[in-house]
């Protein structure tokens, strides 16, 4: 909403700036231009110049591939910066004037899609028998992270020249005004995850409709008072909480944008695939044939599959899957609270069934998500509204688990934890109440643990729930896809810059290595969470509440965690 009002409350408090944001996230941004901090380098061979912004990286890589897309209005001549052509305006034309040619400028904010759009090579159309694009993603029913990876890789300089194909198992879905109640479906999407959607374009358009940012979380123990919050110093945007629909209606928009060099298949299926031999490793091996169900057939040098946890893709490549079924389901729903409130806190409880959670949608809405047994999930998902609101409601404040010996050993630990770190401690806050849930939001879907023993193959990558499946309790599912996506889309776009073979092992494995050493850690730590916190036992759970007590004291452990879990 801030987008069109006009809105921009965060204020950079460097001396002699003042400048105005919008969202936080811009502010942290411009930040760097102050402190001298240049994340984003160059990985041309021989370059390593260094940039503040992303967007400043994405504008210098023309440099290096060749395209000249600003030219002169006056003599012709064109240029890869805008600033080298209007030097040479000001030095060769300052008779005529460049006051006229600004005029035809194209705009700063526009720089990057407009560039993009003079410099790539039309594609041809993909629907014909046999076309060969240079990368096809297969998806089937989590869209959310092969509609990004195509976007990512349509917005890329270096792949200007490459042909990408889409396969949607499922219809195309864009909004211009949403629906007044909001979906069951969301996802919290980290400030990693959001940079990455920044960079391709979608965030904005994720802004103009709708999410609500969250600036703590809050974990807590239904067999204990032990909890642990999470929280920045900076009153900076912990993540957002957003609907998937409304991802896939940003992602949709920025792959129409890219719609020369991006053909997407809406209500498509793959039935089957031809794989190369894995001793071919030149650019003129055969490639990865795919056949959809219509008879068209399709070939590629680089097949993602990006097609969820019962992924084709990775059945097909004998790609094996360690898998463990929690014996529990996920119920979720739309909830009304009891009166409006900043709601701007993720609220997350352990009972011995398994983890509810209450997620800010507005001010006076939130998303629940509750996982619990099957039988428990199925009686939640059928009990009437009066009964499944009293049920959340006393999920969130009841103590009947509790047990005097926990209680007076935890506070006897708190108390000691206390004198050693006065100001270690958060303060509790109460979760909000539930007044109503909307009609027909109640669903409900089983869980597990999933994780390929390989992501990539010859010609073949997995991405998202294809390459892993978490439980929902870290709320990282979503986030860990996109990671995903990033780390494969740099790997190519570095392929792409040297012209090597995008299907090609050398630089596929270092995508593979990089993100199973993140992912696996991650998955591990949730499993483990998971059973800990599923057990009753005494000894189990007084070991559980020290150590959530002591990581709450702690702040750096709780960077660090809050670090990791953003990447």
């Amino acid at each position: 909403m801030r987008t069109h009002n006009g809105e921009k409350p965060f204020v950079c408090t460097e001396l002699g700036c003042g400048k105005q944001f919008t969202t936080a996230g811009n502010l942290k941004n411009h930040l760097r231009i102050h402190t001298g901090e240049k994340p984003f380098l160059c990985q041309a061979q021989g370059c390593g110049r260094s940039f503040a912004e992303y967007s400043s990286l994405r504008k210098h890589l023309v440099v290096h591939s060749g395209v000249k897309p600003h030219q002169c209005q006056i003599c012709g001549k064109t240029f890869s910066q805008s600033g080298s052509r209007n030097v040479h305006m000001r030095k060769h034309h300052s008779r005529i004037g460049t006051a006229g040619s600004r005029e035809r400028e194209q705009p700063e904010s526009l720089m990057g899609s407009s560039l993009l759009e003079e410099s790539t090579v039309h594609s041809k159309n993909l629907i014909s028998m046999n076309s060969q694009p240079s990368l096809g993603v297969e998806s089937l029913h989590l869209p959310d992270t092969e509609s990004i990876i195509g976007v990512e890789e349509g917005h890329d300089i270096h792949f200007h020249d490459k042909k990408i194909a889409l396969l949607e198992a499922g219809p195309r879905k864009e909004y211009d005004h949403l629906p007044d109640s909001y979906s069951n479906r969301v996802s919290s999407i980290s400030p990693g995850s959001a940079t990455l959607l920044s960079s391709c374009g979608a965030w904005d358009h994720v802004c103009s409709l709708r999410l609500k940012p969250f600036r703590r979380m809050q974990v807590w123990d239904a067999c204990s008072e032990a909890m642990i919050v999470f929280e920045k110093d900076d009153l900076d945007d912990m993540g957002y909480i957003v609907e998937n629909d409304v991802i896939m209606s940003a992602l949709t928009k920025q792959l129409d944008a890219v719609a020369d060099r991006v053909e997407v298949f809406y209500r498509s299926k793959a039935v089957g695939y031809t794989w190369p031999l894995p001793s071919h490793s030149c650019d003129t091996s055969p490639w990865v044939q795919v056949e959809l169900a219509d008879g068209r057939r399709l070939q590629t040098k680089l097949l993602i599959g990006a097609d969820g946890h019962n992924s084709m893709v990775r059945k097909e490549a004998e790609i094996k899957n360690i898998e463990h079924q929690y014996d529990q389901s996920a119920v979720v729903a739309t909830l009304h609270l009891s009166e409006a409130t900043d709601n701007n806190v993720a609220w997350q409880r352990f009972l011995p069934t398994g983890p509810i959670a209450l997620l800010p949608l507005s001010d006076t809405a939130s998303s629940l998500v509750w996982s619990t047994s099957h039988d428990h999930a199925q009686e939640l998902v059928a009990m009437d509204e009066e009964s499944f609101v009293d049920s959340i409601n006393s999920a969130f404040w009841s103590n009947i688990n509790h047990s005097d010996f926990i209680d007076t050993a935890g506070a006897m630990f708190r108390s000691a934890i206390s004198l050693l770190r006065p100001s270690g401690t958060a303060v509790r806050q109460l979760p909000p109440s539930v007044a109503k849930v909307d009609p027909e939001s109640r669903a409900m879907f089983p869980l597990g643990m999933g994780h390929a023993t390989e992501y990539v193959q010859h010609r073949v990558a997995l991405i998202g729930d294809a390459a892993h499946r978490v439980h929902p309790l870290a709320g990282q599912g979503v986030n860990l896809g996109f990671g995903d996506v990033a780390c494969l889309a740099h790997h190519l776009s570095a392929a792409a810059f040297n012209g090597s073979d995008l299907g090609s092992l050398k630089h596929l494995l270092k995508f593979e290595t990089e993100r199973q050493r993140h992912n696996v850690s991650l998955i591990a730590a949730t499993d483990v969470l998971k059973r800990l916190y599923s057990t009753t036992l005494a000894p189990l759970v007084l070991l559980r509440t020290w150590g959530l007590q002591a990581t709450n004291a702690l702040p750096p452990v709780k960077e660090q965690i809050m670090a990791f879990a953003s990447k």
